[in-house]
């Protein structure tokens, strides 16, 4: 199952991500993100450790965003926050595609720019 899924989110093809698809109160401060497929992929978390609360499964993964999304000044009003939350919306919308299972992500403390 890991395999595969490693394997679905390196094989995303680059696509352009639209500023429409971001979530919260602020205005865009981009147009879009030029998608390009993770330069890797890392099991993290109970799963990995072999500590995980049975019956349910929940796998955490940490994605790396290739250099190429970004730019040097990203930091300022918000862009990386931005190109990130743009980042994993395609990222799930591609396994939930490729029906890997249930994809979920969800906001740090509420802030649906983390």
């Amino acid at each position: 199952y890991l395999h595969a899924l490693r394997a679905t989110l390196l094989a995303i093809p680059a696509s352009r991500v639209p500023a429409s698809d971001l979530a919260g109160p602020e205005p865009a401060a981009i147009e879009g993100l030029d998608f390009i497929a993770p330069t890797g992929v890392h099991v993290v978390g109970s799963f990995l450790l072999r500590t995980l609360a049975r019956p349910a499964l929940s796998v955490d993964i940490a994605v790396e965003m290739p250099a190429e999304c970004l730019h040097h000044k990203d930091f300022l009003n918000h862009k990386y926050l931005q190109k990130r939350q743009l980042f994993l919306s395609r990222i799930a919308e591609a396994l939930s595609a490729a029906g890997i299972g249930e994809v979920s992500f969800a906001c740090f403390r509420g802030d649906p720019r983390k």
